[in-house]
């Protein structure tokens, strides 16, 4: 049983139910046929008997169907900039370690494109017994678990952040880590403003805020460390409204003596 083909056992199973004279036919005719089987049977050839010869006591139709991934299931599994970009562990990582994220998901996606369309990954037969019940028998192509695995989108993304990050951090444990982080650069920031002498020339809030901008990439240059580099080598931890409202903190402290 195992060495026959797809193709093979679905015109196996057609000769057994000719043979048993059981009336059998084509799931794959009727549109949007799903197959409930309440009771699957190991796939032998004696078990294909059992059903057989069921089929025929109970006068039930025998029921073939051969499965094929649609399109938009392949499409659905194709890992998009926005399934990233909802994931914490993704938002705050590098830009370094993102580009490795992106690598693989590029190269996972390609393996997606590339699934067959026309190969069948699963025969079902399955007949209805008098007391309502379903039996039935799969049949899954040799590559159906590694298919079928390339298809579970979050399992994926999970697999490929592990490999690049390691052990991922739990949304809430990670956003209290990244809200210290972020308090703490912003303070070093405000205190670099108010001890800078340029910065007290900046009378109106366009030119602070101006002035900010000019001076966040030296000021993570020289002053911040590695992981707070980065950490804000892109907008994510500190986005520019946070920075404008710690420009005009430093401002009132300098005019006022407190924030």
């Amino acid at each position: 049983m195992e060495e026959l083909s797809m193709e093979e056992w679905s015109e196996y199973i057609v000769e057994k139910a000719t043979e048993f004279n059981c009336f059998y036919f084509d799931a794959n005719e009727i549109i949007d046929v799903t197959l409930n089987i309440e009771v699957e049977l190991d796939c032998t050839e004696s078990n294909i008997v059992k059903l057989l010869q069921l089929a025929k006591a109970n006068a039930s139709p025998v029921i073939i169907q051969e499965k094929f991934y649609y399109d938009y299931e392949i499409a659905e599994a194709i890992i998009q900039p926005d399934d990233l970009r909802e994931n914490h562990n993704y938002l705050f990582a590098s830009l370094q370690v993102r580009r490795k994220i992106n690598h693989l998901v590029d190269k996972h996606n390609d393996l997606i494109n590339q699934l067959p369309r026309q190969e069948c990954y699963t025969v079902t037969v399955s007949a209805t017994l008098i007391s309502g019940v379903t039996l039935g028998i799969n049949k899954y192509n040799h590559k159906y678990e590694e298919w079928d695995d390339l298809l579970n989108k979050d399992l994926q993304i999970t697999r490929i952040l592990k490999q690049t990050i390691g052990e991922l951090s739990d949304k809430e444990e990670l956003l209290a880590k990244r809200s210290v982080a972020r308090d703490r650069i912003l303070d070093k920031f405000r205190n670099y403003l108010i001890n800078h002498e340029e910065f007290k020339t900046c009378t109106n809030k366009e030119l602070r805020r101006h002035f900010c901008y000019k001076l966040w990439r030296s000021f993570r240059d020289e002053l911040c460390t590695k992981e707070e580099q980065e950490l804000t080598e892109t907008n994510v931890l500190i986005p520019g409204y946070l920075l404008d409202e710690n420009v005009e903190v430093a401002w009132r402290y300098l005019k006022n003596g407190s924030v």
